[in-house]
C-alpha cells in the first residue's frame, strides 16, 4: 500500500509522482506537486547527526553524486516533499504517523504525530497538510496546528463503509459502500464520491476501481466509462464541461499518462500490448488521436521530464530512440544504443541536451537498478546497484527548487536509500539530432513490445514529487 503518492513518489500510501508515465487508480493520490513542508509536531522528536556521502561514479556525467540512507521501522516511506531550502520531508507509518526531515547537510530529525484512538488505515497529504483515513470510524482526519480534526461534518463527507480516499485540491475522491445493520461489509466498494466544494456521488458503470485519475495542466481529471464504448473525461478542479475520449473501454481498459505544460499524453492499453494513444492539449481541452512514428516496432512508455514529455520506442533503422511529444506529435530527440536492451525504463530527467535515464533489470543472478546518461555524444552508465527482491525499484525525483538537481531513490520495508545528483552547464533545452549515436547491431522488437508489469500501486513516492500506479515498459530484444 506504500505507493500512493505523488512527489514526488507518492502519496496516500502510494505515490509517484514522480514525473513518469502514470496511471492513477481510485487508490492513488492526485494531489498537485507541492513543496511546502507539512506541519510537523514538535513532540516525540529526535535528532540524528548524519551527512551526505560522496559516491564514486562509473562515468563523469554529473558534478556530484552523493548518497544517504534513512532507517525507519517496518514500513515503507509513503510521502516525500522538498522545501525551498532543499530539505526533504518524508512521512511513514508504523501504527503512528511519523515524519523524517533531512536537512540540506544530511542530518535527520524524526518526529511523531499524536496517535488516534481507533488508529488509521491510510495517510497522505492534501494541500500540504497530512491526513489520515480512519476505516474504523469511516471518516478522515486532517492535521491542525497541534491536533487531528475529524472533517466528517466540516467537509460534509458521505456516510458508509470507507475503502479509500484520494485527495485533490478541493477535497477527496472516496470509495465507499452502504452500511446495513446485520450485514457484513462488502469486499469491494460500489460507490464513488466527490467530497469537494460539495459532496456528490459520481455515476459510473462497472467496477468503482475502473475510474482513473490523472493530473493535467488544467487540474485533476477523472476518466471513466458510462457505456463501455468510450471514455468520459470529468474535471475535478474546474467547471469545464465533460468531454468524450473515443477509445473503447472494453478493448483498452488500462491507462498510462504523462503531463507537460502543453498538454497531457494518454495511452490506453490492454494485456496483449495493444494501445491507443491520445493527446489532450492544455489550450483546447478536446482530445485527439496520436499517430505513431513510421517503422515503430515497439513502444516503451512516455515520461514527464522538466515540463516536457519523452517517449521511448524501437524504430526501424534507428533502434532504441527517445522522442519528444510536442503538440500531439512525436519528434525525434535522442538515439540510444543496445545498453538499454533488456532493461525496464521507469524515469527520465532532462536538462540541456542530457537525458538521465533510470532503469532496472530482473535476472536470476540478482535484480539491479541503473542510472544512464544519453546525449548527442554518447550513451553511458553512470551508476548501478543491486536491489533485493523485496525492494522497490529506484526511481527519479527531480528537484523543483534547483535546476540540474535530481534524486534517485530506492525504497525498502525498513530503509530508504537516496542518491543526490547534481549537474552543471548549459541547461537550455536542445534535441540531439545533429550527432546521432551509432547503434551497435540494432535488433527489431516484436510489435507487442515489452509488456512490463501490470499497473501497480506505486507511489508513495513520489512524493509529492510524484509517482503513481505505473505500467513499466521493458526494452528488450525479440
Amino acid at each position: 500500500m506504500f505507493f500512493r503518492a505523488i512527489l514526488l513518489l507518492a502519496i496516500s500510501s502510494a505515490t509517484w509522482g514522480a514525473g513518469v508515465s502514470v496511471e492513477l487508480s481510485a487508490n492513488v493520490s492526485i494531489i498537485s506537486i507541492a513543496y511546502t513542508p507539512p506541519s510537523i509536531p514538535e513532540v516525540e522528536f529526535s535528532y540524528i547527526e548524519t551527512s551526505w556521502q560522496n559516491v564514486e561514479q562509473n562515468h563523469t556525467g554529473l558534478d556530484s553524486f552523493k548518497g544517504l540512507r534513512l532507517n525507519h521501522s517496518a514500513s515503507r516511506i509513503g510521502v516525500l516533499i522538498e522545501s525551498i531550502d532543499l530539505g526533504l520531508h518524508w512521512l511513514y507509518s508504523n501504527g503512528k504517523l511519523n515524519a523524517i526531515t533531512v536537512n540540506p547537510d544530511g542530518s535527520q530529525k524524526l518526529s511523531t504525530y499524536p496517535a488516534l484512538e481507533a488508529g488509521f488505515s491510510d495517510y497522505g497529504l492534501r494541500n500540504g497538510s497530512p491526513y489520515l483515513l480512519d476505516k474504523e470510524s469511516d471518516t478522515i482526519w486532517e492535521w491542525g496546528v497541534n491536533h487531528w480534526n475529524d472533517i466528517s461534518i466540516s467537509q460534509n463527507l458521505p456516510s458508509g463503509h470507507y475503502y479509500s480516499a484520494v485527495p485533490y485540491s478541493a477535497g477527496y475522491i472516496i470509495t465507499a459502500a452502504d452500511k446495513q445493520d446485520g450485514v457484513d461489509e462488502p469486499e469491494a466498494p460500489n460507490q464513488l464520491w466527490d467530497a469537494g466544494d460539495s459532496t456528490q456521488e459520481i455515476p459510473i458503470i462497472g467496477q468503482v476501481g475502473d475510474s482513473k485519475y490523472i493530473n493535467t495542466p488544467n487540474g485533476a481529471l477523472q476518466i471513466y466509462s458510462e457505456n463501455l464504448s468510450d471514455y468520459t473525461g470529468h474535471w475535478l478542479d474546474n467547471n469545464e464541461p465533460d468531454f468524450t475520449i473515443n477509445v473503447n473501454a472494453v478493448d483498452f481498459p488500462y491507462l498510462n499518462s504523462a503531463t507537460s505544460n502543453a498538454g497531457t499524453f494518454m495511452e490506453f492499453f490492454n494485456v496483449a500490448g495493444e494501445s491507443k494513444m491520445v493527446w489532450l492539449p492544455a489550450d483546447s481541452l478536446i482530445s485527439e488521436s496520436i499517430e505513431a512514428p513510421a517503422g515503430m516496432n515497439s513502444f516503451n512508455g512516455c515520461f514527464a521530464a522538466n515540463k516536457k514529455i519523452f517517449c521511448m520506442m524501437n524504430v526501424d533503422g534507428l533502434g532504441f530512440t527517445l522522442y519528444e511529444m510536442e503538440g500531439g506529435e512525436f519528434v525525434l530527440d535522442t538515439q540510444l544504443n543496445e545498453i538499454v536492451s533488456g532493461k525496464t525504463i521507469n524515469g527520465i530527467y532532462s536538462i540541456g541536451g542530457n537525458r538521465y535515464i533510470s532503469a532496472f533489470e530482473k535476472r536470476l543472478s540478482g535484480n539491479r537498478a541503473y542510472l544512464y546518461l544519453a546525449n548527442g555524444e554518447e550513451v553511458a552508465q553512470i551508476y548501478q546497484t543491486a536491489i533485493s527482491t523485496t525492494q522497490e525499484v529506484f526511481f527519479l525525483l527531480p528537484s523543483k527548487q534547483e535546476v540540474g538537481l535530481f534524486y534517485w531513490v530506492g525504497l525498502n520495508a525498513s530503509s530508504t536509500i537516496i542518491y543526490k545528483a547534481e549537474a552543471s552547464g548549459d541547461f537550455t533545452f536542445k534535441r540531439n539530432l545533429d550527432s546521432i549515436v551509432p547503434i551497435e547491431s540494432p535488433v527489431e522488437e516484436s510489435s507487442s513490445g515489452g509488456s512490463g508489469s501490470m499497473p501497480t500501486y506505486l507511489l508513495a513516492m513520489l512524493f509529492m514529487l510524484l509517482l503513481p500506479s505505473v505500467r513499466w515498459r521493458q526494452v528488450s530484444v525479440a
